[in-house]
């Protein structure tokens, strides 16, 4: 891989990466006011309607945006391709919007509940076409105004949300007030994107495009099973208070999800311009940086939110979700496997029909995982049953990689078992030296962790390549060597 392509990679992921850190926050900091402006009932109510219409609305994606990067980096007409693409999400918009409608009014929930329901599901379903048109400007490498767009987005509903607090209003003002800025953003996107275009419909091209979404499309709707069925099974098994009361917890995880979509988001698209070189180090070499990454970076994660869960959940969200304490242990001890690599190859190297067959199967062990272990042990139980689901996937995934590429998977077993041995050091200092602050002890934990970071995760190749990255190149490709 040449030193260009590394800077460029490096640029693109760093300029993703922050953006959508950006977002996350000020999502984050959304959660935050609500949470502790609703009570515990109504901030229930809140969760359990959201996640009800993400849910359905997420079936409309059904691959559509994957396949989109990977048309995008193929086809010349971009724009014609992104016209009919948006024509097919229409149409499947409008048979899932009718299917959502059927079983919200099947569902055992309360009155105001499914009028949240109702909202939130006109919110969600226009979000997930403002993601398509962020994946159609990542897709043709225009990150630039995708960041762009996200950031004012969130800056937006941020202002909505402080205007609902200031004018004293509930659940409803709420998702009316995140309606009104989805309905703006798709207004201001769609004509920015297709301003002075010819609209040519292409009937031929929807059904070739159909054709190739399928692999996309199975893994999506299993991946949205597992990420999003925990918040539809604990309200209908429990009630909508636990319902907010796990969301408190594993809303860390999802704010996470982003850093290796991100990673992905510029890997994936260079690896497929080059998936017919012969030389398959461009992807051992990209298979490797992003799991050494996705350890140093998800173990540090993991120490954080495991060995201060209880200052993190009180101090950010108020004493009266204490019970979201230890669902934050257990979760947190799922974001390395969470942060797959092996995931991210197996879609650039072409191998989504397999890696879907694998999620198929966890789709259905991680439902009956949350009925079982949720009904007999409540959120813990749905919180365990993430992570045993996180962690087949993890292992299958890397499996499949080594019985189906040239790819080896060696380097990537020792980056996470000296992870684990940095997340066992710091334990062991965390509970055998006394911290009289949480942020003094927090402060001392990941200094520690730094260290043992630089001495059992860099090599000189890194730093090398970290040069090259920085534009000192050297006389030879850092992959020859």
């Amino acid at each position: 891989m040449k030193s260009t392509d590394k800077s460029k990679i490096f640029l693109n992921t760093l300029l993703m990466t922050a953006s959508v850190i950006v977002e996350k926050i000020i999502f984050f900091a959304v959660n935050i006011i609500i949470a502790r402006y609703l009570d515990i009932n109504h901030y229930g109510e809140y969760t359990t309607a959201l996640a009800f219409a993400s849910f359905f609305s997420l079936f409309t994606d059904m691959g559509i945006n994957e396949t989109l990067i990977r048309e995008i980096n193929y086809e010349e007409e971009k724009w014609h391709t992104l016209f009919n693409v948006v024509l097919l999400k229409v149409i499947l918009s409008v048979v899932i919007f009718f299917v959502f409608i059927g079983f919200t009014f099947t569902a055992n929930y309360s009155y105001d509940i499914l009028k949240l329901i109702l909202i939130f599901g006109f919110v969600r379903f226009g979000d997930e076409y403002l993601r398509l048109y962020y994946t159609y400007y990542e897709g043709g490498e225009g990150y630039k105004l995708s960041a762009l767009f996200r950031i004012f987005f969130a800056l937006f509903f941020l202002g909505a949300v402080i205007l609902v607090v200031i004018i004293n209003g509930g659940n409803r003002e709420i998702a009316l007030f995140r309606l009104g800025v989805v309905l703006f953003f798709l207004f201001i996107m769609t004509y920015a994107i297709s301003r002075g275009k010819l609209l040519r419909i292409d009937i031929q091209y929807i059904k070739s495009y159909c054709r190739k979404v399928l692999p996309f499309a199975t893994t999506f709707i299993y991946s949205n099973i597992i990420n999003q069925g925990n918040l539809i099974a604990l309200p209908l098994l429990h009630g909508a208070v636990y319902a907010g009361i796990f969301q408190n917890a594993y809303i860390f995880i999802t704010t996470l999800m982003f850093i290796p979509g991100s990673f992905g988001r510029v890997f994936i698209p260079y690896l497929y311009k080059h998936k017919n070189d012969e030389k398959i180090f461009r992807f051992q070499f990209a298979f490797d940086i992003l799991s050494k990454s996705f350890v140093f970076i998800s173990f540090y994660i993991t120490v954080i939110l495991f060995l201060y869960s209880d200052f993190l959940i009180i101090w950010i969200f108020g004493e009266k979700y204490r019970a979201s304490v230890p669902l934050l242990k257990v979760l947190a001890l799922s974001l390395p496997f969470l942060f797959n690599a092996g995931a991210v190859m197996l879609t650039a190297l072409d191998k989504q029909r397999l890696y879907s067959v694998i999620l198929r199967y966890m789709a259905m062990l991680n439902v009956a995982l949350n009925i079982g272990l949720g009904y007999f042990y409540l959120d813990k139980g749905i919180a365990a049953a993430m992570v045993i689901t996180f962690f087949l996937i993890f292992i299958l995934s890397h499996i499949l990689i080594i019985f189906n590429s040239q790819l080896s998977v060696c380097s990537a077993a020792v980056y996470y078992l000296k992870g684990s041995a940095i997340f066992l050091l710091c334990w062991l200092v965390y509970h055998h030296i006394p911290f009289e602050y949480k942020i003094v002890s927090m402060a001392v934990i990941s200094l520690i962790y730094f260290v043992l970071s630089l001495l059992l995760l860099l090599t000189k190749d890194d730093i090398r390549i970290g040069k090259e990255i920085l534009g000192r190149k050297n006389t030879q490709d850092s992959m020859t060597s």
